[in-house]
C-alpha cells in the first residue's frame, strides 16, 4: 500500500488552505456559471428558473446582435494584436541596443502597463474629447483639421480610437516579452553571420525572427485573449456606442447580464468567449510549432 512519510503528510496539510481557496474561488464559480448557462435565468422573471439545456447557446449564436458583436471583436482583435506585435518588436529592437539612458527608457515604457484599465480609458477619453481634447487641439494648431472632430462620437472612428487606447495600454508587455527573446540570442550567431557576409536584414530574417517564435507565440496568445475579453476600456470610453459600433463581445456579455438581467445568456456568452480564446491559442500554437532553436 502507498504510504506517505510524516514530512509528506505535513506538506499536504499545509496545501489544504490553498486547495480550498482554489476550489471556492475558481472551480465552484466555473461550474456554477456553466449551470447558469443551461437555465432560463432572467432576474426579472419569477422563479424557479427552467432548465433549457443548450437553448441559450443556440439563441445567442443565432442572434444578429451576437454576429455583429463578433465581427466587431474580430476586427478590433486583428487591429490591436497586429500593431502590438509590430510596434512591440520595433521597441524591443531599440531597447536591446546600448545607449545612454536605456534603463530610464525601459522604466518609462512600463508606465502604460502599470496604469489600470479604467484610468487608461479616462485618459484616452480626454485625449479624444470633441470639445477640449488634446488630439483635436494639436491637429488644429498644426493646421491639419479646420474644425474639431468627435472621434468617439462617430461610428467610423470610435473603434479605431479604442484600438489606439488598447495598443498603448498593452504595448509594454509585448515589447518586454520580445526583448527577453532578443537578449537570449547568442551574440556568436550574429558574429558568424557577419563573417559569412550576411547583411543586417538577412541576419534579422534568418536569425532574429526564427529565434523569437516562442515569444511571438506567447504575445499572440496573451494579447488576443486581452482583446477578446476587454470591457473596462469600452465601458469608460464609449459605452458600446455610437450606434453599437464598439459593442465587442465582452460588452455584449455585460449588457445581457447586468442591463437586461439575463444571467443565463450572460453566462453563455462568457463560455463562448472562453472557448474562442482557447481556439485562438490552439491555432497560434499550431502555426508556431516549428522546431525550436533552443
Amino acid at each position: 500500500m502507498f504510504r506517505l512519510s510524516k514530512s509528506e503528510k505535513l506538506a499536504y496539510i499545509f496545501m489544504l488552505p490553498a486547495i480550498f481557496s482554489i476550489t471556492i474561488l475558481s472551480i465552484y464559480p466555473i461550474l456554477y456559471s456553466f449551470w447558469l448557462s443551461l437555465l432560463d435565468y432572467v432576474l426579472t422573471k419569477p422563479g424557479p428558473y427552467e432548465f433549457v439545456g443548450v437553448k441559450n447557446y443556440v439563441d445567442v449564436l443565432g442572434s444578429d446582435y451576437f454576429l455583429r458583436s463578433f465581427g466587431i471583436t474580430m476586427k478590433f482583435t486583428l487591429e490591436t494584436v497586429s500593431m502590438e506585435i509590430l510596434i512591440g518588436l520595433a521597441l524591443a529592437l531599440i531597447l536591446n541596443e546600448s545607449f545612454k539612458g536605456r534603463g530610464v527608457a525601459r522604466a518609462l515604457i512600463l508606465i502604460p502597463w502599470a496604469i489600470p484599465d479604467v484610468v487608461a480609458g479616462l485618459i484616452w477619453r480626454w485625449i479624444f474629447n470633441p470639445n477640449y481634447g488634446a488630439l483635436n487641439g494639436l491637429l488644429y494648431q498644426l493646421g491639419l483639421i479646420h474644425s474639431y472632430i468627435s472621434w468617439l462620437g462617430s461610428p467610423s472612428t470610435a473603434l479605431e480610437c479604442m484600438s489606439v487606447a488598447l495598443i498603448w495600454r498593452e504595448l509594454p508587455l509585448a515589447a518586454f516579452l520580445l526583448l527577453a527573446g532578443l537578449q537570449s540570442i547568442p551574440p556568436e550567431m550574429y558574429e558568424s553571420a557577419k563573417i559569412d557576409g550576411a547583411s543586417s536584414l538577412t541576419s534579422f530574417i534568418h536569425i532574429t525572427l526564427p529565434w523569437l517564435k516562442p515569444q511571438v507565440s506567447i504575445v499572440l496568445i496573451l494579447e488576443t485573449m486581452m482583446s477578446i475579453r476587454i470591457l473596462s476600456l469600452v465601458y469608460v470610453m464609449t459605452g458600446g456606442g455610437p450606434a453599437g459600433s464598439t459593442s465587442v463581445l465582452a460588452y455584449y456579455t455585460w449588457n445581457e447580464a447586468f442591463q437586461y438581467y439575463n444571467f443565463g445568456a450572460g453566462a453563455t456568452l462568457c463560455y463562448i468567449i472562453a472557448l474562442l480564446s482557447f481556439a485562438f491559442a490552439l491555432v497560434y500554437a499550431k502555426l508556431l510549432s516549428a522546431e525550436s532553436l533552443y
